[in-house]
């Protein structure tokens, strides 16, 4: 079970390594994985992804309240 925690945490660090700016819908779907989860995962202070982005509010193009988008400090 740890090992498939593992595989699908270093699936998403792969996923934002690459990128400068990113929002959680989309990680989501290219990842096809729950948001949920993601979430999480990103707001977790020991896999220190917070401490590569900073968040912002964004626009979220008519679906709803304002969004967060993480940038690249």
């Amino acid at each position: 079970e740890l090992s498939i925690d593992t595989n699908i945490n270093e699936k998403i660090r792969e996923k934002i390594r690459n990128k400068n700016k990113f929002i959680i819908s989309d990680l989501s779907k290219e990842l096809m994985m729950d948001l949920v989860y993601i979430h999480s995962f990103i707001n977790n202070p020991s896999n220190g992804v917070l401490e590569n982005f900073n968040v912002i509010k964004g626009d979220s193009k008519g679906k709803g309240g304002r969004i967060n988008v993480y940038m690249r400090k």
